[in-house]
C-alpha cells in the first residue's frame, strides 16, 4: 500500500475481485481477450452496461483533457508569434534608424505607427564658435 494513502472499502473490494479474476486466468484466459466489457465485468464485478458507462465517462473526462490541451497549446503559438512580431519589427526599426540614406520613405500602406529619424548634428551648422572668458566659465560651474 503507497505511503500516507489509505484505501476506502469499496476500493479494496474491487482490488481484491481483479485479484481473484487475475488469478484465476493463471492457465489461460478464462473470457476471452477480445471481449474486453465481459472480462471487465468480471474483474470489477459489474455489470456490462456500467462498465459502457464508465467507459463513456472516461472517454469524455480524455477529451475535455485533450481539448484543454490544444487550447493552452494554440495559447502558447499565438504568444510565440505576438513575440516573433515585436522581434520583427524592433528589427526593423533598428535596421530603418541605421540605414546612411538621408531621405526616408513612407509607406501609407505599412503597418504600425511611423517613427521619426533621429537628428543629425552638423558641425556647428554655420555659426563661429562661441568662445568664454575665464569668468564666465567659472559662473557656469
Amino acid at each position: 500500500m503507497p505511503r500516507g494513502e489509505e484505501f476506502t472499502f469499496d476500493m479494496k473490494q474491487i482490488f481484491f475481485n481483479v485479484i481473484k479474476f487475475v488469478e484465476k486466468e493463471k492457465l489461460g484466459p478464462v473470457i476471452p481477450l477480445y471481449n474486453v466489457n465481459e472480462r471487465l465485468s468480471s474483474m470489477l464485478n459489474i455489470s456490462i452496461r456500467s462498465v459502457g458507462r464508465l467507459k463513456n465517462e472516461m472517454r469524455e473526462v480524455e477529451n475535455s483533457m485533450m481539448e484543454k490541451k490544444r487550447k493552452m497549446d494554440e495559447e502558447k503559438e499565438e504568444l510565440a508569434n505576438q513575440k516573433a512580431q515585436v522581434l520583427n519589427r524592433l528589427r526593423n526599426l533598428r535596421s530603418r534608424s541605421s540605414s546612411s540614406s538621408s531621405t526616408t520613405s513612407i509607406n501609407a500602406n505599412s503597418v504600425g505607427d511611423p517613427v521619426p529619424r533621429s537628428p543629425r548634428k552638423l558641425s556647428n551648422a554655420g555659426r563661429p564658435l562661441t568662445i568664454l572668458t575665464e569668468e564666465q566659465q567659472e559662473i557656469i560651474r
